[in-house]
């Protein structure tokens, strides 16, 4: 008996539809894989593996002859790379999914959804993994601080060059600091 991990996919087409539907549920709703316990193992040649892979919703003998949730997979490579199926008495694979690692599924400490996709590292410490979403907030949060910081001393600039042509001095108060006093250079 072999343990794995899944999120089950109702009546996928094929394996590139199991894994955006996968996805889709892990990032979109939350779900977290289940345990199944795995008891039967079919294994396929490499080119009878991908002809399943591709066509999830074909009637097939292998899946008529097994009963309850089983794993097919290629031969000679390792359980985590088949698919778990749950036939439910149909001859094609109703329930299907990818097994996967249960710590696979991170939840981003910021906004708290899961995801699977490789994750962010926070630019608060450059440690912290957070979801991409929130790594992109992070950025654009850094780029409009910086540019707000350049458009203020461009001002600055532009009030040094009237200070100095002037020969004045200005002074620029700031709601909530001191004021900021440009005086002329000559």
């Amino acid at each position: 008996m072999v343990k794995l991990y899944t999120i089950l996919v109702r009546k996928p087409l094929n394996y590139e539809q199991l894994l955006k539907e996968q996805k889709k549920m892990i990032t979109m709703f939350h779900t977290k894989p289940e345990e199944f316990k795995i008891e039967t193992i079919i294994e396929l040649s490499k080119d009878e593996f991908e002809d399943f892979k591709n066509n999830l919703s074909v009637d097939y003998e292998f899946i008529e002859d097994a009963e309850g949730i089983f794993l097919v997979k290629e031969k000679g490579t390792d359980n985590n790379s088949g698919l778990i199926v749950d036939a439910q008495g149909f001859p094609y694979a109703r329930y299907v999914g990818i097994p996967m690692q249960e710590c696979e599924i991170k939840k981003c400490p910021h906004c708290s959804r899961c995801f699977i996709e490789p994750p962010a590292l926070s630019r608060k410490d450059n440690k912290l993994e957070i979801c991409s979403e929130c790594g992109q907030k992070e950025a654009l949060k850094l780029l409009f601080e910086h540019q707000k910081t350049q458009g203020f001393k461009k001002f600055l600039e532009e009030a040094q060059k009237n200070a100095n042509l002037y020969n004045a001095k200005i002074i620029i108060s700031v709601p909530g600091s001191k004021d900021i006093v440009v005086e002329s250079n000559k």
